[in-house]
């Protein structure tokens, strides 16, 4: 994705929990005092 793109997914979730959904490249998600931007929670019930 570029910046100032928009995309929409369809997810299918069979294991109920709380799962982390983040970015995996480091910069774009992490800093020295924690996590911060593409950090999300998906909530499967």
């Amino acid at each position: 994705m570029n910046p100032g793109e928009r995309w929409d997914v369809v997810v299918e979730c069979d294991e109920p929990g709380v799962w982390a959904f983040h970015c995996h490249i480091l910069p774009h998600a992490e800093a020295r005092d924690g996590m911060f931007g593409m950090v999300t929670a998906l909530i499967v019930a």
